[in-house]
């Protein structure tokens, strides 16, 4: 995927644009590429730039209905994946990485010594 760096980007706009992802849950490169592809749907249905810069803003950073949507959306995604996971063993349960990487190294050894040994009956 193509990368875009920006030059001299106002420090006053970054911060806007900062805030308005935090608004909107997104991270800045996903706010500045929604606003981006808004600004340009607005100018190709025939907008004067002021008014699709316009539009692009207004939409996404209005703070009205976009953010709590979306994080009613997300809100329910995780009760719903928390959920799922109810009764699963957790990591209190579960053997240390190390306890396992003991065992198995045991286990290798053990298969070793057992092939060295039906190596020399023969």
């Amino acid at each position: 995927m193509p990368a875009l760096q920006v030059r001299d980007f106002p420090e006053e706009l970054y911060n806007q644009l900062r805030s308005c992802a935090a608004e909107q849950d997104r991270s800045i490169s996903q706010q500045t590429t929604y606003v981006l592809r808004r600004f340009l749907e607005g100018y190709q249905r025939g907008m004067t730039e002021a008014e699709a810069a316009s539009a692009a803003w207004d939409v996404t950073c209005a703070g009205a209905a976009g953010p709590s949507a979306r994080t009613e959306r997300r809100r329910r995604s995780f009760m719903r994946l928390e959920a799922s996971f109810e009764g699963a063993p957790g990591p209190d349960s579960l053997p240390s990485s190390v306890d396992m990487i003991r065992e198995m190294r045991e286990e290798r050894d053990e298969h070793l010594l057992s092939l060295l040994r039906n190596g020399q009956e023969d």
